[in-house]
């Protein structure tokens, strides 16, 4: 696991989901280092990812932050994403953001982390039968 004070990550092995949990609010310092830190992990690792947005993360980020994240965010091979937590303000940014960098059709929001594994685990019994 990677724990940095703003967020942290890790792959899990069984399950096969890559865990995202996002504690405070990014500016560009992390935003910047967390999309290096996505770009470690195999393209086959981020097939399926589950982010938690704490409530201290909920505040819109700035204009210089968001920029960053449109830049870096094109590194990341996230495929599915399935977030719980975020509010309708930050689904809104996160959905702009992540359709900018080419990801928003594989984005789903849910007010649970089961719900998010349930959809999670529904995709890779779907990719696994094709």
């Amino acid at each position: 696991m990677i724990e940095r004070k703003k967020f942290k990550h890790w792959f899990d092995e069984k399950e096969g989901f890559l865990h995202v949990n996002v504690l405070e609010r990014y500016d560009p310092e992390a935003t910047d280092l967390f999309f290096s830190d996505m770009a470690e992990y195999p393209e086959e690792q981020q097939r399926y990812v589950i982010c938690f947005v704490d409530d201290d993360a909920q505040k819109l980020v700035d204009k210089e932050t968001r920029k960053v994240a449109a830049e870096k965010g094109k590194v990341i091979k996230w495929g599915n994403i399935a977030i719980w937590g975020a509010k309708p303000g930050l689904r809104m940014v996160a959905k702009i953001v992540l359709t900018a960098v080419g990801k928003g059709k594989s984005l789903k929001f849910f007010d649970t982390e089961e719900e998010c594994l349930a959809w999670l685990k529904e995709r890779q019994e779907k990719d696994s039968n094709k």
